[in-house]
C-alpha cells in the first residue's frame, strides 16, 4: 500500500476540503465618504457654529416689547354725590438694549469663531485622512484580486501536475515521495491563494464601509 493509499484510508477522505470564499460579487462602492473621525468633526463644527450664532445674536441690538392690561374699580363722592364704576387699565413698553462696550463681547466672539475656525481645520484634516485610508484599502483589494488570479492560476497547474504524478504512480513511472511533495507545495499554494482572498474580503468590507451610495447619504 503507497503513501496515498494509507492517508485515505487514515482520514477516510479521499480529497481534502477545502474554504472557499465567494468574491464573485465585487464591492465597487461610490458616492459620499463615510468615516467615524469625518461625522465627528461635522458635528464638532455644527456645534461650533450655533454657538458663534448665539454668541452674536447675544450681543446685537435687540428691541423688547411687553404690555400690560387689567381692570380696577373705584368709588367717589363729587359733591354730595357718590359714584361707583369699573374701568380698564392697559399698557405697552418697548425696551431698546443697545451694547455700549465691545470689550467683553468682542472677546467672547472672537474666541467662538477662533474655535470654529479651529474646528473647521480639524474637519478638513479628518476628511483628507479618510480619503488616504480609502484609497489604501481601494489599493488593497486591487493587489489582492489580482494575486488571487495568479495563485488561483498557480493552484490549478499544481492540481494538474498532482493528477499526472497520481497516473504515473499507478502505472510505477513515478515515486509516492514525489506525489507527496507535489501535494504539500500545492497545499501550500491554496493557503497562500486563502489568505489572499481573506485579505481582498477584508479590503473590500473596509472600503464598503466607508462609503455610501448618494441615496443612503440622504436618508
Amino acid at each position: 500500500m503507497d503513501a496515498v493509499a494509507k492517508l485515505q484510508l487514515l482520514t477516510g477522505v479521499e480529497h481534502e476540503p477545502r474554504l472557499v470564499i465567494d468574491l464573485r460579487e465585487r464591492v465597487q462602492p461610490s458616492g459620499t465618504l463615510r468615516d467615524d473621525q469625518m461625522e465627528a468633526m461635522r458635528r464638532v463644527v455644527e456645534d461650533s457654529r450655533l454657538r458663534l450664532q448665539e454668541v452674536v445674536s447675544a450681543n446685537r441690538f435687540r428691541a423688547t416689547l411687553s404690555g400690560f392690561v387689567g381692570l380696577g374699580a373705584a368709588n367717589s363722592i363729587f359733591r354730595g354725590t357718590s359714584f361707583s364704576g369699573s374701568s380698564g387699565v392697559y399698557g405697552l413698553r418697548v425696551s431698546l438694549s443697545v451694547p455700549l462696550f465691545g470689550g467683553p463681547a468682542g472677546i467672547q466672539i472672537a474666541e467662538t469663531r477662533s474655535a470654529l475656525e479651529q474646528a473647521l481645520v480639524w474637519q478638513a484634516a479628518a476628511k483628507e485622512a479618510a480619503r488616504l485610508r480609502e484609497a489604501e484599502y481601494r489599493m488593497r483589494q486591487e493587489t489582492a484580486m489580482r494575486r488571487i488570479a495568479l495563485l488561483r492560476q498557480s493552484v490549478e497547474v499544481g492540481r494538474k501536475r498532482e493528477q499526472s504524478l497520481r497516473r504515473l504512480l499507478g502505472g510505477g513511472l513515478r515515486s509516492a515521495s514525489e506525489l507527496l511533495r507535489a501535494e504539500a507545495d500545492n497545499t501550500r499554494r491554496e493557503s497562500d491563494l486563502l489568505a489572499a482572498e481573506v485579505e481582498g474580503w477584508k479590503a473590500a468590507k473596509l472600503l464598503a464601509r466607508m462609503t455610501t451610495s448618494a441615496e443612503d447619504a440622504h436618508r
